[in-house]
């Protein structure tokens, strides 16, 4: 018997924590490309970031708790079982070799377009998981290897994008700032109960 073929979103991300900006993200890619689901895979260890996330238990169950109510969203935990840095490409191959039936698709922000040529093998991501980035309407900084920028430049999606940043509310958090307009309550309840982010 033949399984579906089903339209898969890869989000990966440290999520330090989930925010509105990542739901947002998500939801707009899901209904323009008609995707079946999105999965998110929160990072062990990111390669490009130089700051210490919080314990990957702490992450994931803050992503369970802020997607839990979409029904096409999962949360998978294959870069969390690693040892080592949580390589995108790596991920990638491993779903399709475990989901050959599937066909994977790169969420992106815009905040990865400058620096995504610094990824371990760009070119070879980008040929088996097409990119979509989305973007504000403005002209994007492309990475300077022309056919990365060009892989890149066929997913960029326009949509209204939510000026949101993990830094912001950890610092707002830290600063005892309200942050309900930033992180699902569900969130943030587990942040304030578990005394994530707060001043030592």
């Amino acid at each position: 018997m033949t399984m579906k073929t089903k339209r898969i979103g890869i989000y990966g991300g440290t999520f330090d924590p989930p925010h509105f900006g990542h739901i947002n993200l998500a939801i707009n890619m899901c209904e323009i490309y008609e995707l079946d689901e999105v999965w998110f895979i929160p990072a062990r260890i990111s390669p490009l970031k130089k700051i210490k996330p919080l314990p990957s238990k702490h992450r994931i169950q803050m992503l369970r708790l802020a997607i839990r109510q979409i029904k096409r969203f999962k949360v998978m935990d294959c870069e969390l079982k690693r040892r080592s840095p949580s390589y995108t490409i790596d991920t990638v191959k491993q779903l399709i070799q475990k989901y050959p039936e599937n066909k994977f698709f790169l969420l992106l922000g815009n905040d990865h377009l400058s620096n995504f040529e610094q990824w371990k093998d760009a070119k070879e991501l980008l040929t088996l998981a097409q990119p979509l980035v989305a973007v504000r309407e403005e002209i994007q900084i492309l990475p300077k290897n022309k056919v990365i920028a060009s892989l890149l430049k066929e997913g960029l999606t326009p949509i209204p994008i939510l000026e949101i940043s993990a830094q912001l509310i950890r610092q707002r958090i830290k600063n005892d700032a309200c942050c309900i307009h930033l992180v699902p309550h569900k969130v943030l309840d587990y942040i304030q109960e578990n005394g994530l982010y707060c001043s030592k």
